[in-house]
């Protein structure tokens, strides 16, 4: 997870398509570089352990305009995890999340799927 955000940070594309589900992954990714990411917070984890096939990490990814909050899945692939997709929004603000089937937030700029 902390490796995709270091690839949307140096907009490392191939890093971000390599580690999406084969499921989910989309043909193309096109980043916005106006975007700074400026920190990362891990708010919780499920699963994601030596013997698990299946892992779930709620973030939020700030940004000089705000904030990226997601709960994204990941499964283990050939025995490396890789991003399957995630629950976009802010749990407890009034909204409920929204499910982004691409992992890519329904706005203008991309957000860091983990």
């Amino acid at each position: 997870m902390r490796s995709r955000y270091t690839a949307f940070v140096r907009g490392d594309v191939e890093h971000l398509l390599r580690t999406w589900h084969s499921d989910t992954r989309p043909a193309t990714l096109e980043l916005d570089p106006s975007v700074r990411w400026t920190g990362l917070e891990v708010l919780d984890r499920v699963g994601g352990g030596l013997f698990d096939v299946e892992g779930v990490v709620e973030f939020r990814a700030h940004h000089r305009d705000g904030l990226q909050h997601e709960r994204s899945r990941f499964a283990r692939d050939a025995g490396r995890w890789v991003y399957r997709d995630g629950a976009v929004g802010r749990p407890g603000v009034g909204r409920p999340l929204r499910r982004s089937p691409t992992g890519t937030p329904r706005r203008a700029r991309p957000c860091p799927p983990a």
